[in-house]
């Protein structure tokens, strides 16, 4: 009969069970489907999810923060985009209409969200493509009448 190996002091020798195997290959077949992490950002994740009590629910917060990290750098949208936005919409138009006042309203709470960069361009795009609801002699002569009134 093999002597089994006594392990030496820094050694720790722990036998996982099933469950807490299954649990771990759930928690990193979710962090590989939900992020394409470097390679060494994975084995520093893979460390922290073995040596977790919860693996899932830090493959989660991983998660989070590396989209925390990724989109939200220094070039994230902040309320001062919008009033931009709302500017660039008046000279143009001359007027901010209820469509895009209500689409405008719905980017403010984005970005109070914190929505990244890709996804504001894509809704500004939505309502600076938006057509005028007046046509701009129309605008013109309504702007004439509010000045003389």
């Amino acid at each position: 009969m093999p002597l089994k190996s006594i392990p030496s002091r820094g050694q720790v020798t722990t036998s996982k069970s099933r469950q807490r195997k299954r649990s771990e290959q759930r928690a990193l077949e979710y962090l590989d489907t939900s992020v394409q992490l470097p390679p060494i950002a994975r084995r520093d994740a893979l460390k922290v999810i073995r040596n977790s009590h919860r693996p899932l629910h830090q493959a989660k917060q991983i998660i989070l923060r590396f989209k925390e990290d990724d989109f939200r750098g220094v070039g994230a949208p902040d309320f001062s985009d919008v009033q931009e936005l709302k500017v660039k919409l008046l000279r143009r138009d001359g007027a901010i209409f209820q469509p895009q006042l209500g689409m405008l309203n719905k980017l403010d709470v984005m970005i109070h969200r914190r929505c990244t960069r890709a996804e504001f361009k894509q809704y500004a795009g939505v309502i600076c493509s938006m057509p005028q609801a007046l046509p701009k002699e129309m605008l013109k002569a309504e702007a004439e009448f509010q000045r003389n009134f």
